[in-house]
């Protein structure tokens, strides 16, 4: 019912981006992590004045993001079809609370996340690549906090996580 009541609210004020977040927290509390991405990226686009464009980023690698309002990081990475990517963002100064869209090289949305790596943490888990190509991970902040240094982590697998 939940999810319905946003819709109702998205529909009257579709301006508004805290109704993307909410919904997209519905989204994801319900399994649907294309819809939850596709709220979030929403949200971005509501919210983003300058978005950052950062060089590739590979397997296992870490890297340290100031994020502040309205700054969005655009973390482009390669994946081949068969494969799964995890991706998590950790804030590890100020007040940030990261959020995360996963998107393809056209710019969809495949999934997002706000707080399921615990605490205000963004994880995305295991997510099966379907073709070979360019994907990006976009990284900004959510509702609770949005100054700080957050670290993101990425992992391409063969296999998902045991």
């Amino acid at each position: 019912a939940a999810l319905e009541d946003f819709d109702g609210a998205v529909d009257l004020d579709s301006s508004n981006p805290v109704l993307y977040v909410y919904r997209g927290m519905i989204n994801a509390q319900l399994n649907d992590v294309q819809a939850s991405g596709s709220d979030y990226l929403q949200f971005f686009s509501l919210i983003q004045v300058s978005p950052v464009q950062h060089a590739e980023i590979r397997s296992g690698q870490q890297v340290s993001l100031n994020v502040d309002q309205g700054v969005l990081f655009v973390l482009p990475f390669t994946a081949k079809a068969g494969q799964y990517a995890s991706a998590l963002a950790v804030s590890r100064s100020g007040n940030v609370n990261p959020l995360m869209v996963l998107i393809d090289s056209q710019g969809n949305p495949l999934a997002g996340d706000d707080d399921s790596g615990g605490s205000t943490s963004a994880l995305i888990l295991d997510y099966p690549i379907e073709a070979d190509g360019q994907y990006n991970l976009l990284v900004g902040h959510s509702l609770g906090g949005y100054t700080g240094q957050v670290i993101l982590q990425i992992q391409i697998s063969d296999t998902p996580t045991q």
